[in-house]
């Protein structure tokens, strides 16, 4: 996907959030012609539709980064579907993409799993 002036990456930095700088992965978010919120629904309409460098934005909840060139965008997934695994996000999309780098492999899908204390491995 391209980035444009209406779609982005947003991290945070600092407590806030900002557009992102080539070789980051955040969140994506849309600009522009966007709604002011969710109908009597303050909590969620707090966490989707946010500030950031002085604009609205609405976070998309599928993650991406920008690439090194800074004009476009690869689409990893749903930030819901990320895996904690050291300490880090891993999203199955770039687990997949890896393993189906390798010439031996056809095809791959990544799922997490439920460890007993109820996190996604």
């Amino acid at each position: 996907m391209a980035r444009s002036e209406f779609f982005d990456v947003l991290v945070e930095d600092g407590g806030r959030l900002r557009r992102a700088r080539p070789g980051e992965t955040g969140i994506i978010a849309r600009s522009g012609h966007i709604p002011i919120g969710y109908y009597k629904d303050a909590e969620k309409t707090a966490k989707t539709f946010v500030e950031a460098e002085g604009e609205k934005w609405i976070l998309t909840g599928d993650a991406g980064t920008l690439e090194a060139d800074g004009t476009m965008i690869t689409v990893f997934g749903r930030g819901s579907n990320c895996i904690e695994s050291g300490g880090e996000k891993v999203f199955p999309e770039e687990v997949e993409q890896a393993l189906k780098a390798h010439p031996d492999v056809l095809d791959a899908l990544v799922v997490a799993r439920r460890t007993n204390a109820g996190e996604a491995k």
